[in-house]
């Protein structure tokens, strides 16, 4: 799996509201349909949050969103059995195209070539482990 995509500041730094919208985030991603949803939720004026979240953290929250709904694809992808549709419906995206091209913009390859790595790797493991007994 990549490095976290959504390490943020310290907590201590962020102010209570871009906590807020932090932690609604990570609770909600995938039924998160518009940014202005997660000011709404915490009650807070959508141009403030947008602005200290911004300010606070580097990122949009729209790109905030969409790193957290990538690094779950990353962990739902480790599970073979999943179709790569199903995925990107579980974290929030209304068709595979746009998350394969979201994801592929981020990881450089598709949703299915990751996954692809992913169980090569864990085979080769668990071969190297059995050689090595």
């Amino acid at each position: 799996m990549p490095r976290s995509l959504t390490r943020l500041p310290s907590a201590d730094t962020l102010s209570p509201y871009v906590l807020a919208a932090v932690d609604h985030i990570l609770e909600h991603f995938s039924t998160i349909y518009s940014i202005e949803e997660v000011s709404g939720a915490i009650g807070c004026n959508y141009h403030t949050l947008r602005g200290r979240f911004r300010r606070e953290t580097g990122l949009t929250m729209k790109k905030y969103l969409s790193l957290v709904r990538l690094e779950k694809s990353c962990e739902l992808l480790q599970d073979p059995v999943i179709q790569v549709k199903e995925i990107a419906w579980k974290v929030g995206y209304n068709n595979e195209s746009h998350f394969t091209q979201v994801f592929r913009q981020t990881f450089g390859r598709q949703p299915s070539i990751y996954r692809s790595i992913l169980l090569s790797r864990r085979l080769a493991t668990v071969f190297g482990e059995i050689h090595s007994e």
